[in-house]
């Protein structure tokens, strides 16, 4: 490293981490970047080790839900073998595969594998990162940090339900992160909270081999098609309002109590998390109820140092294209090119940080893409090239709602039949 060269710290090796390597080694080659990964190998959420499942956000049966052509990053399509819908292992494999491709053996790029960050402080004009591996620990100076550290770790829980707490520590309630098979379920009466991707592949995949699924959802009636359907074996319930404290006992919202309870799994989201910043800048980056973070631009650069960035906090998006754009942002940003002061967003960012926080509803992250491209097309002079949103990638992300719908009917019927088999869940070859 020469005297003055710029230097970058990317905290985390998943695709957000992954992709601010590969985008800035181009778009920033001055630079010298080092990509710290706690983990013993690169893939963030998607690093799923047969010998360490526990507490990690994937499960045995688990398949994205995104196609392969939309999900992937600029340039790297999937492999032709890979289906529609990737995989677990196979969005790993694809992940190592670019990682091997644009990063590994990059000149400009030092990758720590088994570190963990354990501080992060502003010193002057410099970023104060304090790492550990085995039993040393290791204080460097950085002028730029990249926060890339996923918001899939700390579960969020239901603050009203009464007698909860007590569930949840003697293992009769748990979070969806703890989540591995059916195998657990079989003939048991089960309750899943929540309906978003996890919670309904969840309630699907356990539905084969249980005695009885209920589906915890806030409008009862926006299922009611589902629940005067015979064949549907999933029935759905409105929310829960307390849980017995010696007994097995469910009391709904509506009154209704359900008897004989073995389990409720939680498929509630996560909180936010910065275990490792100085409390004097988390406790400004963090919003108090951990439901995001706070004053930041497009996203990803914070306003009051925007030598500090942040990727793939959103959600409701594509996040490996994401990943890609927010990155070359950061790089301009970093460079001098793009001044966020002088820079407005065509979106309202704190009216739209009042009413979603970091959540992109009904298909509004394509308008979101899309500014973060026209920042670049105006004000950036960046060599990496994102994926372009134009009328081809609009048409497939609008259509994957319906698709992913149809995807998820056959996997329902498809656990109806294993059910009806008394065999445990598999995820199925054709589609």
């Amino acid at each position: 490293m020469t005297k003055n060269q710029k230097t970058v710290c990317i905290i985390g090796g998943g695709p957000g981490g992954l992709a601010a390597a590969r985008v800035l080694s181009k778009d920033f080659p001055e630079a010298k970047i080092t990509l710290i990964e706690k983990e013993e190998d690169v893939g963030g959420v998607w690093y799923y080790p047969e010998n360490n499942k526990e507490g990690r956000v994937m499960y045995d049966y688990l398949e994205t839900n995104l196609s392969k052509d939309l999900m992937k990053f600029s340039g790297f399509p999937f492999k032709d073998d890979v289906p529609f819908y990737p995989r677990k292992n196979q969005v790993f494999e694809y992940l190592k595969e670019y990682y091997q491709t644009y990063i590994k053996n990059h000149s400009n790029v030092d990758i720590e594998l088994e570190t963990e960050v354990i501080n992060v402080d502003k010193k002057s004009d410099k970023w104060i990162v304090t790492t550990k591996h085995a039993n040393s620990e290791k204080v460097r100076e950085f002028d730029f940090v990249i926060v890339s550290n996923g918001h899939f770790k700390e579960p969020k829980y239901p603050k009203d339900v009464s007698g909860l707490d007590s569930w949840l520590s003697n293992g009769k309630a748990f979070h969806s992160k703890d989540f591995y098979n059916c195998e657990f379920a079989k003939d048991k009466k089960i309750i899943v909270v929540g309906n978003g991707s996890s919670g309904s592949d969840i309630a699907n995949q356990i539905s084969t081999v249980a005695a009885k699924v209920y589906v915890s959802v806030t409008n009862v009636e926006d299922f009611k098609d589902k629940n005067n359907d015979p064949e549907f074996i999933v029935e759905y319930i409105p929310k829960i309002k307390s849980v017995g404290g010696d007994d097995s006992s469910v009391k709904l919202e509506d009154g209704r109590v359900i008897e004989n309870i073995d389990y409720i799994i939680y498929a509630t989201g996560y909180l936010y998390s910065l275990p490792f910043f100085a409390s004097h800048i988390s406790e400004k980056l963090l919003k108090q109820d951990q439901s995001g973070i706070t004053n930041l631009w497009e996203q990803c650069v914070y306003k009051e140092d925007p030598t500090l960035g942040f990727l793939l906090l959103s959600i409701m998006v594509v996040p490996f294209p994401l990943a890609e754009s927010q990155s070359t942002i950061l790089s301009q940003v970093f460079q001098g090119n793009i001044d966020i002061a002088t820079v407005t967003p065509s979106r309202d960012e704190v009216e739209h940080e009042k009413n979603y926080g970091h959540n992109f509803p009904k298909l509004s992250d394509i308008d979101f893409y899309r500014e973060l491209q026209d920042i670049l097309d105006k004000h950036g002079s960046n060599t990496f090239k994102p994926v372009v949103w134009d009328e081809v990638y609009e048409k497939k992300r609008k259509e994957s709602v319906e698709v992913k719908q149809q995807r998820n009917e056959y996997l329902a019927k498809h656990a109806q039949k294993l059910h009806k088999e008394n065999r445990p869940y598999y995820l199925p070859d054709n589609f």
